[in-house]
């Protein structure tokens, strides 16, 4: 967030609004490819089918990168090179306990990844489909829920849309 109030310092408080927007849409398409490249480098998906494969809303694309990244392929690769590097039997179970840690560790943080992401799109989608008014410094965010129909308002600062940016960007 510091680096978006250092360079909008010199806008007008509607800018400040307009650039905090801005930058969310555009952190939040490189986040949404950067889930899109792991997912088709996991799968070997070949570059001319990049885009016609990958073609998918974004709470879609959550699920199928949790699903595929978790797969647990690699379980045989890290067995197959640590299985004759010791006394046989208790050697083994100490190797497959090693990679099932590991793996307990990555998912536990893989699932904690797509949960924010799930979370940022969640705002995204507020902020692409709501109603906005900005003026005289100040800016509000209407949206109206599809699942209850209800209104709500978010989003009264600006720095708060710019620190959901920098969110998206560390994911």
């Amino acid at each position: 967030m510091d680096h978006h109030k250092r360079s909008v310092n010199k806008f007008t408080s509607d800018d400040r609004w307009y650039s905090a927007i801005g930058r969310f849409i555009f952190a939040f398409s490189q986040l949404e490819y950067t889930l899109k490249h792991h997912v088709a480098e996991r799968i070997g998906l070949r570059d001319q089918y990049f885009v016609p494969i990958m073609n998918y809303d974004f709470a879609t694309l959550c699920t199928i990168a949790e699903t595929v990244l978790l797969q647990k392929d690699e379980e045989q690769t890290y067995v197959k090179e640590n299985w004759d590097k010791g006394p046989a039997s208790l050697h083994r179970k100490r190797i497959k306990a090693e990679f099932q840690a590991k793996q307990v560790k990555k998912t536990k943080k893989l699932k904690e990844l797509i949960k924010k992401c799930k979370g940022l799109n969640t705002e995204r989608v507020r902020i692409v489909h709501g109603l906005w008014t900005i003026g005289g410094g100040s800016g509000k965010l209407h949206h109206v829920s599809r699942q209850t129909l209800s209104q709500s308002e978010h989003f009264h600062e600006a720095d708060d849309i710019a620190s959901m940016a920098d969110r998206a960007c560390e994911g």
